[in-house]
């Protein structure tokens, strides 16, 4: 699962160098409505309907996203191929990781020693292989690392002390500051339709959310309960 986790990080660095900033972020920020659709079939897992409709949402934004990357045909769009790799390598390494958290012994503290060692056997060789940009900016590359390791720290608190159907979804609208970036300091030229599917994969990042923390039907349930109480 590491070692797809480090292939996606690859071919999302690849999409980030030659693509625009807010699409890929938002594109591969989608990873996780195939993830759910990987535990459907190999993990056996059930889906709501309304993950199904983020799963649906999702598919049909990215599709809209690619349709509009500057006039190429998807064929030719290498930023857009590539963000597909680490939309697919992601899911794949998630679907792997609820798979091994399932597996007696299996901790936090293993599962980021684990991490460290697949993105080693994966990025290293790829920053050392003569690109400049890796081995002219490694303190650039040690910060980023240092953001996302602290990003975890964090996510990990949110979770083990906040509920997590409001966790969950908040942690998922992670694109939303990319967006604010790439328009207000990159001036990125995103059009109305690319607007559009944007705020599909936002929703959809929220309604796949597990059925258990999915704060719509949470909130649904909630009301349900009100009802009942009330009659």
């Amino acid at each position: 699962g590491q070692l797809f986790n480090g292939v996606a990080w690859i071919a999302y660095f690849r999409a980030l160098e030659v693509g625009p900033a807010a699409l890929v972020q938002t594109i591969t920020s989608g990873y996780t409505a195939l993830a759910a659709v990987l535990a459907l079939v190999f993990l056996k897992e059930r889906l709501a309907a309304i993950q199904l409709l983020g799963v649906a949402l999702a598919i049909a934004a990215t599709l809209m996203l690619g349709g509009g990357s500057g006039g190429q045909s998807l064929e030719l769009s290498g930023w857009f191929a590539y963000s597909l790799l680490t939309v697919l390598c992601w899911a794949v390494a998630v679907t792997f990781f609820k798979q091994a958290y399932l597996q007696p012994g299996a901790n936090d503290t293993t599962f980021f020693m684990i991490n460290a060692l697949g993105m080693a056997l994966t990025m290293l060789p790829y920053g050392l292989a003569g690109q400049p940009q890796w081995t002219g900016a490694l303190g650039l590359g040690l910060f980023i690392v240092f953001l996302y390791a602290l990003g975890d720290l964090t996510l990990f608190a949110a979770i083990h002390r906040g509920p997590a159907a409001i966790v969950s979804p908040l942690s998922g609208l992670y694109p939303v500051p990319t967006l604010l970036y790439a328009a207000a300091i990159l001036h990125e030229p995103i059009s109305q339709l690319q607007w559009t599917a944007t705020a599909m994969v936002l929703a959809a990042i929220v309604l796949v959310v597990p059925a258990q923390e999915n704060p719509v039907l949470v909130w649904l349930k909630a009301r349900q309960t009100q009802h009942l109480k009330e009659e």
